[in-house]
C-alpha cells in the first residue's frame, strides 16, 4: 500500500454485497461501506492503481495487493486489513476508498506507585490507500471518509479504547483537520555513485569482516578497544530470530525511558512479519518486471499462480528469485549478534531501482557499529545488481539513526539530509484524554520510522 493521496468498470455487486457503516453523512448524502466482496475490493484498487502502481501494470498492481494480503502481517492474528468505500446514498456512486491495517502494538505507562513500568498489548490502525476518484475531487470526500472511518473504528471497537491510529500523508498537513497530529520525519539520501563497491569478481566486501577500533578519551586517559567482528548476509524470509532480539531491545529501551521521564509511550510491535511484508512486495515487483525463464525453475515455480497459491507456496518459490539478500548482521568473537541492518528494494521502472533502509541497529547503541553496517549495506547494493540493473540510491529515515551516524554519512558519502518526506507521518489516540497527552508531548509515539509504514 502507499501513502495517502487525494479505472475500471464498477462491479454490479457493489450495491448488493456491501455493508453500510452506522455513520451515513446526512448532510453530504454519503455513506461509508465496509467491503468484503473481492470484485469490489479489486475495483477500488484498480482505480487507485493510477496513483501507486509504479512500475507495474494496473492488473499486476491489483494482484500485488492480493498477494500482500496473504502475508502473515495481514493474515495472522491480530493482523487484518479492512477496505472501505465512500459512496452516494442516493445512487451508490463511488467517490473514494480507504484501507485500514490493524496490527499488534504496545502501550507503556508508569504504575500507580511509579515504581514499575507496565506494558499493555493493544492494537494500532494504519490508514492507507486513501484515493478519491478524479471526477469527484474538490468536494472534501477524502476528509469526510477519514472522519467516518474514525467513527467506525470507535463504534465497532476495532482497536479498543487503548489503541491508536496513524497515517502517512502525501499532502502535508491536510489531515490535521481530521484530528491527526503530525510527526513528520525528514529523509537522508545517499547516491551509490558516491560508494565504492566490493570486488566485482569475488563479490566479497573486504571491509566486512574486520576489526572495529573505538577510542575513548577522557581528561586523563585514552582507552582504545579493538573488537573483531564477522558479518553474515541475511536472505529473504530469515528475519524472525533477529527481529525477536530487536523486540526485546526495543521493549527494554522503552521501559527505561518511561521510568526516566514518566511519559507513556506507544509503538507498533516490530515483528518480522512486517519485514517479510516489505520483502514480499519487493520480490513480487521484481518477479513481474523480470519473469523467470521457465527452464531455469521447477514446474511449480514457473507456473506460479499468485492469485490462487498459498502464502507458503509463493514464499518458497520466491526464495529462488532475485533479489536474494535483504540484510546483514555482525557478530563478535563469542558469536553473539551485535548489530544488523535490513533494507528493501523499490522499482521506478525496469531500468531503475532504489533501496530503503528499514532498520540499522547496534545492540549496544554503538554508532560505529551502525556506521559499519550501513557502509557494508551500501557496498553490497553498489556491487550486486538486480537482473543487471544497478541500484541508484539508498534512503534512510532520519529517525532511524543517531546524529553521529548522520554526520558520518554526510562526511563519507556526501549524503543529502533534511529532505522533505513525501510520507508525512501523523498519529491520533483513540482515547480523547490520551490524545490530548499526545499533542502535548506527554505521550510519545515510538518507532516512527520506515518500519510501520503502509
Amino acid at each position: 500500500m502507499s501513502p495517502i493521496s487525494t479505472c475500471a468498470k464498477m462491479p454490479a455487486a457493489l450495491t448488493a454485497n456491501t455493508t453500510p457503516t452506522k455513520n451515513g453523512f446526512k448532510d453530504h448524502g454519503c455513506e461509508l461501506v465496509r467491503l468484503t466482496d473481492r470484485d469490489i475490493i479489486e475495483f477500488t484498487r484498480h482505480k487507485n492503481s493510477q496513483a501507486w502502481k509504479g512500475a507495474l501494470s494496473a492488473a499486476d498492481y491489483v494482484l500485488r495487493e492480493t498477494v500482500l494480503s496473504k502475508s502473515q502481517m495481514i493474515s495472522s492474528h491480530p493482523g487484518s486489513l479492512l477496505v472501505f468505500l465512500l459512496r452516494s446514498k442516493k445512487d451508490q456512486t463511488p467517490f473514494c476508498s480507504i484501507e485500514l491495517l490493524v496490527r499488534a502494538a504496545w502501550k507503556y505507562h508508569l504504575s500507580k506507585d511509579e515504581k514499575t513500568v507496565q506494558r499493555k498489548d493493544i492494537l494500532s490502525g494504519c490508514i492507507g490507500g486513501v484515493y478519491t476518484h478524479p471526477e469527484h475531487r474538490g468536494n472534501g470526500y477524502a476528509r469526510i471518509m477519514v472522519d467516518e472511518l474514525k467513527k467506525y473504528v470507535v463504534q465497532n471497537n476495532v482497536l479498543g479504547k487503548d489503541g491508536f491510529l496513524f497515517l502517512y500523508s502525501e499532502i502535508g498537513e491536510y489531515y490535521a483537520k481530521n484530528g491527526f497530529k503530525s510527526f513528520g520525519v525528514d529523509l537522508i539520501k545517499i547516491s551509490l555513485d558516491n560508494v565504492t563497491g566490493c570486488d566485482e569478481q569475488t563479490r566479497k566486501d573486504t571491509d566486512l569482516n574486520s576489526d572495529i577500533t573505538t577510542t575513548n578519551t577522557t581528561t586523563t586517559t585514552t582507552t582504545t578497544t579493538t573488537t573483531t567482528t564477522t558479518a553474515e548476509f541475511i536472505k529473504y524470509h530469515n528475519f524472525e530470530a533477529l527481529m525477536g532480539l530487536y523486540e526485546t531491545k526495543l521493549d527494554n529501551e522503552i521501559r527505561s525511558q518511561v521510568m526516566a521521564d514518566g511519559k507513556a509511550r506507544v509503538t507498533v510491535v516490530p515483528s518480522s512479519n512486517i519485514i517479510d511484508w516489505f520483502h514480499l512486495r519487493a520480490k513480487f515487483v521484481t518477479y513481474k518486471l523480470f519473469p523467470p525463464i521457465k527452464s531455469s525453475l521447477s514446474l511449480s515455480e514457473s507456473q506460479l499462480d499468485f492469485a490462487t497459491e498459498s502464502y507458503d507456496t509463493i514464499r518458497s518459490a520466491l526464495e529462488h528469485t532475485q533479489p536474494y539478500t535483504f540484510g546483514i548482521q555482525l557478530k563478535n568473537t563469542n558469536n553473539e549478534i551485535i548489530g544488523f541492518a535490513i533494507w528493501t528494494i523499490d522499482w521506478t521502472n525496469a531500468e531503475s531501482n532504489k533501496a530503503t533502509l528499514l532498520k540499522a541497529v547496534s545492540f549496544d547503541n554503538d554508532p560505529i557499529i551502525v556506521e559499519k553496517l550501513i557502509t557494508s549495506t551500501l557496498r553490497h547494493l553498489k556491487t550486486n545488481k538486480i537482473h543487471g540493473v544497478a541500484t541508484k540510491d539508498c534512503t534512510i529515515w532520519e529517525s532511524e539513526i543517531a546524529k553521529e551516524v548522520k554526520n558520518y554519512l554526510v562526511k563519507t558519502f556526501d549524503a543529502q539530509t533534511g529532505i522533505e518526506n513525501g510520507s508525512r507521518s501523523a498519529g491520533l489516540m483513540i482515547d480523547e484524554e490520551e490524545d490530548a497527552l499526545l499533542r502535548l508531548g506527554d505521550l510519545l509515539w515510538e518507532e516512527n520510522t520506515k518500519l510501520p509504514w503502509f
